[in-house]
């Protein structure tokens, strides 16, 4: 697992270019932004995608056919991907949020630790939920196939979602909305204590997925 992290490390040290473009992007929302939380999200996400191209890097010019028939299990490429994604996401986090409590700072505007928090976790949220959703696809369908599939399937999910916040505003569902005052009025450990069970749910349901997909794939 360590020569294929160090791999895709190596992979995303040739993409510098890329992530400079992001990242100064990412500084100039912080900079012209008075709330630093769309900075600290956008560079988590935008960061995060690299683990979703490097399938790309992997199947190009056939390099899947060569990658397989060295020393190590098809298991272990699938663990490798999902823990590749999620240092990449929390590295990308942790720049970003200290970037912006720093630009706050000489702002000399006040750090909203709790915000700031907040952001932070609903951004490793969408992430783990969008790479949950993504790996296993790629693996399935192959990365050009792959793509169209998740966006659709992404599609769906924001319509299922724009349609439920829509309800949830007309009153139809007050269900939900007391789901989410009874959620308000939780501590914050158990709030974080429970997205990190929700976190390790979703990502070990799609990590065993993935497996079996990539077990019967063939080139």
């Amino acid at each position: 697992m360590k020569g294929l992290l160090i791999k895709d490390l190596k992979l995303m040290k040739n993409q510098k270019s890329f992530f400079m473009v992001m990242a100064v992007v990412g500084l100039i929302f912080l900079i012209t932004w008075d709330a630093p939380c769309f900075a600290i999200s956008y560079i988590t996400m935008m960061f995060s995608m690299f683990a979703i191209t490097s399938f790309s890097y992997d199947e190009f010019d056939n390099g899947a056919v060569y990658l397989f028939t060295l020393p190590f299990s098809r298991k272990t490429y699938v663990r490798e991907k999902y823990l590749f994604g999620l240092l990449t996401c929390l590295v990308a986090l942790a720049v970003s949020t200290v970037l912006a409590v720093g630009a706050s700072v000489i702002k000399g505007q006040p750090v909203d630790l709790v915000t700031i928090g907040a952001t932070g976790l609903s951004s490793i949220t969408i992430c783990v939920l969008f790479l949950s959703i993504a790996f296993p696809i790629e693996i399935k369908f192959g990365v050009e196939k792959g793509r169209i599939g998740f966006i659709v399937i992404m599609a769906v999910f924001f319509l299922g979602f724009y349609l439920v916040m829509k309800l949830t505003q007309d009153g139809e569902l007050m269900g939900v909305l007391n789901l989410i005052r009874k959620v308000e009025q939780l501590s914050g450990a158990v709030i974080v204590l429970g997205l990190c069970i929700s976190w390790c749910v979703v990502g070990l349901t799609s990590m065993k997925i993935s497996i079996c997909f990539l077990e019967r794939k063939e080139w």
